[in-house]
């Protein structure tokens, strides 16, 4: 179990009253930032502080992994020009008995935070600048639950499902759209999304014929799958890619989708430490690792490029 601490006094408000938190892929220069790569790394019942404005005020519990989700439109007055790509991660936030003042109990906390990649700097007595998701010690976070008088509080555990993910992202689809799509009904999204998918897995069908981990044949029982997830794709073009995707049984669509294994490099299959080996035997998918897919065009292997980057739960 990890314990995490984010600076958010930007977005405090918009992520504490949605209940999430929320980052881009990469940084404005396009590299990577461990604060927000730390994103994929969190996992469902784990727990948070919310640091701003000089105070820890707010407690959480990560309700899911996190979802690739386009940046919030209630950011739209915040400061920073995030890219519009990011990950979102649902939070159970609840106001802590006593806030704290984090720079007066340095000479309680000081020597309890991380030496590398810190919320906060003890020496300077300030958060730290680009500091965004980090994580920290349990001994810090129970010192810090002590301070705010947090720590008998009731976290009600998540019960995540993989069957969730489109729930979640239902709920907070309305942090993600502009005011002028707000009248488009319901009912007509989902037919625009049923229609995408079938003509994505018409063109998928054109480059794949198997899905490659099982090789299975049976279109009946193939699902097609996105490399580069739909909500991260900046065009209509990339989502309809057939190049975009694979063709996966559905329990290795879900772990590819969900970011437990990936392909690396060599063409061969890579999967996550954080992977349910356990479920995976029971799958019959216990040695995926290091099979070989086989040849792949270019296109393949610049969506593969994200997928490692983004999706790929690295730990």
């Amino acid at each position: 179990m990890a314990y995490w601490w984010v600076n958010h006094k930007q977005t405090f408000k918009e992520e504490i009253n949605g209940g999430f938190i929320w980052a881009p892929f990469f940084e404005r220069n396009g590299s990577r930032s461990q604060f927000y790569d730390n994103l994929k790394r969190v996992k469902p019942g784990e727990l948070i502080y919310s640091y701003a404005y000089k105070k820890i005020s707010y407690v959480g519990v990560i309700q899911s992994r996190a979802i690739p989700f386009p940046k919030p439109a209630v950011f739209k007055g915040t400061e920073n020009p995030w890219s519009e790509q990011g990950r979102m991660v649902p939070v159970d936030w609840m106001e802590v008995p006593r806030p704290l003042t984090v720079s007066e109990a340095i000479p309680i906390l000081g020597k309890l935070f991380p030496q590398k990649y810190s919320p906060f700097n003890p020496i300077q007595n300030r958060g730290n600048q680009k500091a965004y998701l980090a994580e920290i010690s349990k001994e810090l976070f129970d010192k810090v639950a002590s301070l705010t008088q947090s720590s008998m509080f009731y976290f009600q555990q998540p019960n995540e499902d993989a069957s969730d993910l489109k729930e979640l992202q239902s709920k907070f689809i309305d942090f993600s759209m502009e005011d002028n799509n707000l009248d488009q009904t319901e009912d007509n999204k989902k037919s625009k999304a049923r229609k995408g998918q079938a003509k994505f897995k018409a063109n998928l069908k054109k480059v794949e014929s198997m899905c490659r981990i099982t090789k299975v044949r049976n279109p009946e029982l193939l699902i097609a799958s996105h490399i580069k997830p739909w909500r991260c794709c900046e065009t209509a073009t990339e989502r309809l890619d057939g190049n975009n995707g694979f063709l996966f049984t559905p329990d290795a669509d879900k772990l590819f989708d969900k970011g437990f294994f990936t392909i690396d490099e060599d063409r061969q299959i890579k999967i996550s430490n954080d992977a349910p080996i356990t479920d995976l035997e029971k799958l019959g998918l216990g040695s995926l690792q290091n099979i070989d897919v086989g040849t792949l065009n270019e296109a393949q292997w610049n969506y593969l490029k994200f997928h490692r980057e983004v999706v790929f739960i690295e730990t």
